[in-house]
């Protein structure tokens, strides 16, 4: 989802920034498939894929084996988000027991076990994978808080022509680490060491630079 990912180009922070750390050490190829996270796990399992996209705290990874995880390309920076009109509160994960709440999916398994537990005591909890319907959600009231990436909360909510003031956002205290899993622990090292050469070299900043009018490191 943008800003990270433009399918259609094929462009985005996150994918710019993966793909600039391959071709740092001579790939020069890409293909993108998409998938849920859930069949991506498969995908890359059966060797049909070369690496896959995901959280870095989603725990629903640590089951499978011989995975190799990346080191953190970026954050994505997850926030809960409300109209200011509705004066709703968010100081900790036990505020949104006894509201409506849309999460963008996998949240349980990637925002700490607090959250998860009063996720878990939320009547009126939802996770979907189109956080791109959020804005225009919240809008018309029909969630008290979206928990969202604040960046494709915004992006979104620019495109929809809505008012970014009417949005009041909430530190969630989590930064969602973004990571490359890899079936090869070489093809891993190597994305390593490509990122970690695009970090020395003022390419990854001239990336981010690049998107600063869509991306931003903190809540607020």
């Amino acid at each position: 989802m943008p800003p990270y990912l433009n399918e259609e180009k094929f462009t985005g922070i996150e994918i710019d920034l993966i793909k600039n750390a391959f071709m740092n050490q001579g790939i020069k190829e890409f293909k993108h498939v998409d998938s849920s996270f859930k069949r991506a796990i498969k995908l890359l399992v059966e060797n049909r894929v070369d690496a896959i996209i995901t959280n870095g705290s989603n725990t629903y990874y640590s089951d499978f084996k011989n995975i190799y995880p990346s080191h953190t390309i970026l954050n994505y920076v997850d926030c809960v988000i409300s109209l200011k009109s509705s004066k709703e509160e968010f100081k900790k994960p036990s505020d949104i027991i006894g509201k409506r709440v849309w999460a963008f999916k996998s949240a349980k398994k990637s925002l700490g076990q607090e959250f998860a537990r009063a996720a878990g005591l939320t009547a009126e909890y939802n996770e979907s994978i189109d956080q791109l319907l959020q804005p225009k959600a919240l809008l018309k009231g029909r969630m008290d808080f979206a928990i969202s990436d604040r960046n494709i909360f915004f992006t979104q909510a620019l495109k929809d022509k809505i008012d970014l003031n009417l949005f009041r956002v909430f530190n969630l205290s989590s930064k969602t680490p973004r990571v490359l899993r890899f079936h090869s622990k070489k093809l891993r090292d190597l994305f390593n060491n490509g990122l970690s050469n695009i970090r020395k070299n003022g390419t990854y900043e001239l990336i981010l630079a690049k998107y600063k009018d869509q991306y931003k490191s903190t809540c607020n």
